[in-house]
């Protein structure tokens, strides 16, 4: 089993921007050996930039929207059968992480517990716009995902620019929101009212 990293910041480096919410927890329920999977990706910075730059020829407007990006961040674990134990503790993880990111100004968008799947969604509002989002699904087949965006986030094209970048994790984390919100509700989404506030699904 990995440890759980600190990932500390080198000298000069910017400071995390007001959205950015470290997953590197998930790290420490990293499969140690071919019983599962894990993934990490981090984007930032110079990486954004350039994938910008990538855009910016056949798709100027998609490249403002990352531009004004600070960070991507998704975590995927697929556990087998044998990790019951693993996905319980996860499921406490971010039932405490939920809690924790509330009581710091952030508003559930959705959370959801549907045969075995747990998603909680979440958005820190700036003003008029969105500075952070983070979505956590713990799926009832073993697959874990924790994805994080932090920056001007345009949630009605988030599906666009995600899209566009590739990132692994995104597809799951873009299916947890709310109709309306920038992605088709793959998961419960009918089950959620209207304007997309949040609502608790249990069965």
């Amino acid at each position: 089993r990995k440890e759980p990293s600190t990932k500390p910041r080198a000298a000069g480096e910017a400071p995390p921007a007001r959205g950015f919410v470290d997953g590197s927890f998930l790290e420490q329920f990293a499969p140690a050996d071919d019983s599962g999977t894990f993934v990490e990706v981090s984007l930032s910075g110079p990486l954004l930039e350039m994938a910008a730059q990538v855009l910016a020829s056949e798709q100027p407007e998609l490249a403002d929207l990352v531009r004004r990006l600070h960070s991507i961040n998704t975590w995927v674990i697929e556990m087998d059968d044998g990790n019951a134990g693993n996905l319980e503790a996860v499921t406490r993880k971010f039932r405490e992480m939920a809690d924790r990111l509330r009581e710091k100004g952030w508003q559930p968008l959705a959370r959801v517990r549907d045969d075995g799947d747990e998603i909680h969604v979440l958005l820190l509002p700036e003003g008029k716009d969105v500075a952070g989002l983070t979505v956590m699904v713990r799926g009832a087949d073993g697959e874990v995902v924790f994805a994080n965006i932090a920056g001007r986030i345009d949630l009605s094209r988030l599906g666009e620019v995600l899209g566009g970048l590739n990132v692994p994790g995104v597809g799951e984390a873009l299916a947890a929101l709310p109709p309306g919100r920038g992605a088709a509700g793959k998961a419960a989404g009918s089950d959620r009212d209207a304007g997309g506030s949040a609502k608790e699904v249990e069965r």
